[in-house]
């Protein structure tokens, strides 16, 4: 069986990764054209514009998915045929712009709609709830009345106070619905001037799915306030709006002669993270990523792998075994045992990628590998029909990794593992698959603060996971 890899992307694979290329690909890689002194020079963006996915996954096979069995009947090797149909069948790129983007505006705090001039901005004084389910889906976790906050609605995706187990939303919260109406609008309660929201608009009859622009909306008033897009004309369409994870919302609105309804899931591929901030909005506040919302590692990991609404459990300053800098949000142990992935309240996920951090660097060899270990048998059993992708730490400027964690993170996947055919390890060491040669340097690959990728190289980490996710399926089970 031939493997075939993305060269010049790939470091010099020394795995069987390497030994399965053909001789062309490996005299290429011998040459020098990809090996492991790979600068921060590198030529990121012809890698990006140049590969697809048929590169990858040539000549797959007829699916064998039974729609009828659904996921829960699923062996397996069904469920990688599905990952690799998935991201053989692939999405619009999401930086896609509509043609024509809709006006964009916002009310005065606690100011009523202006579409339903009756419509106040409390927790029921509009047409259309998000927790009505047959209005609106959910996308990135469940949406329920603020348990802490009474007079709105939350999304329920992550632990945010380990103390008292309360939830706020992740990266990749939002809500999806559609509508024919010209316009919509919905009460948003932002906590700071500069938070975020992407809107994505899907056109039913092509199949395209678009931003409302290209830069994530950014707000200019804190509090609860009507925001509203106007499309200037009827159309159906499918509306997908995204926030950040502190975001909270009250109703939505649409015309009195117009009405809205969800859109259930498709047969996308659920695809959750369980990570750190560079699949948590970059680092929100991290001026490299300027399109935090929908535009980092973990949108372009689902890209590359055909999912559009990608499920981020994935908390900034965390690891294995470290809480975040404030202990408030739990290590990854800590969020998956209070429940963050449970299927009972997420759902059946088909794929998921679970790394060890770099924020795991002050914990010692020995505790990252039991940590490790302990935490993939935790997410084996919350997701009990996913197939599970471990990697081990990010190498950046200001926590290089050395080779002995590395192996900690490939030995305690495989102790948590237990030789369940669903676990699958991507080597991303300096000697195996290499996926950072060198550490990345601020202001080439990385944001100004040294520790988050900008949005070049978030695209080139997220294709890159999906690429060895891609090859490490088919190798495993000979497709």
């Amino acid at each position: 069986m031939t493997v075939r890899l993305l060269v010049p992307a790939y470091g010099k694979q020394t795995n069987a990764l390497y030994t399965g290329t053909t001789v062309a690909e490996r005299a290429l890689i011998d040459a020098g054209q990809a090996d492991n002194n790979l600068s921060a020079s590198f030529d990121y963006a012809a890698y990006l514009d140049g590969k697809s996915i048929a590169s990858i996954v040539p000549g797959l096979s007829a699916p064998v998915i039974d729609a009828a069995g659904g996921l829960t009947a699923q062996s397996a090797g069904t469920l990688a045929q599905r990952l690799l149909r998935s991201a053989q069948r692939g999405i619009t790129p999401i930086r896609t712009v509509l043609a024509s983007s809709p006006t964009y505006s916002e009310g005065a705090n606690g100011a009523n709609s202006t579409i339903n001039p009756g419509s106040s901005t409390g927790l029921r004084g509009g047409l259309y709830q998000p927790d009505n389910s047959s209005r609106v889906t959910p996308l990135g976790g469940p949406i329920i009345v603020d348990p802490n906050n009474g007079a709105r609605f939350r999304q329920q995706t992550r632990i945010a106070t380990y103390s008292n187990l309360a939830r706020t939303g992740g990266h990749g919260s939002g809500i999806r619905f559609a509508t024919q109406a010209q316009a919509f609008d919905i009460a948003i309660n932002f906590i700071a001037n500069g938070d975020k929201l992407a809107l994505y608009v899907t056109d039913p009859t092509t199949g395209i799915r678009a931003r409302g622009q290209a830069a994530d909306y950014t707000q200019t008033n804190t509090g609860m306030a009507y925001r509203k897009w106007d499309f200037g004309s009827r159309a159906l369409r499918i509306i997908e709006l995204y926030w950040g994870p502190n975001t909270s919302c009250a109703s939505l609105n649409v015309a009195s002669t117009e009405t809205i309804y969800a859109v259930p899931d498709s047969d996308q591929l659920k695809t959750l993270v369980l990570s750190d901030s560079w699949f948590d909005g970059g680092g929100i506040n991290n001026t490299g990523l300027p399109n935090p919302i929908k535009l980092n590692s973990c949108d372009f990991l689902g890209e590359r792998l055909g999912v559009g609404n990608i499920y981020s459990a994935a908390v900034s300053g965390t690891g294995v075994v470290a809480g975040d800098q404030n202990a408030t949000s739990g290590s990854f142990i800590q969020r998956v045992q209070a429940g963050d992935i449970d299927s009972l309240r997420i759902g059946l996920m088909d794929a998921i990628y679970v790394n060890v951090s770099g924020n795991d660097a002050s914990a010692t060899d020995a505790d990252v590998q039991a940590g490790y270990a302990t935490l993939i048998q935790l997410v084996r059993t919350a997701q009990p029909k996913a197939l599970i992708f471990g990697a081990g730490p990010q190498n950046i400027t200001t926590r290089v990794p050395t080779q002995s964690r590395f192996n900690a993170a490939r030995d305690g996947f495989a102790a948590g593992a237990g030789g369940d055919p669903r676990c699958i390890y991507l080597d991303n060491s300096y000697t195996g698959e290499n996926w950072i040669p060198t550490p990345m340097v601020t202001n080439v690959n990385m944001g100004p603060d040294g520790d988050h990728p900008n949005e070049l190289f978030a695209q080139y980490y997220g294709w890159r996971i999906a690429d060895s996710m891609i090859a490490a399926t088919k190798l495993r089970f000979g497709l």
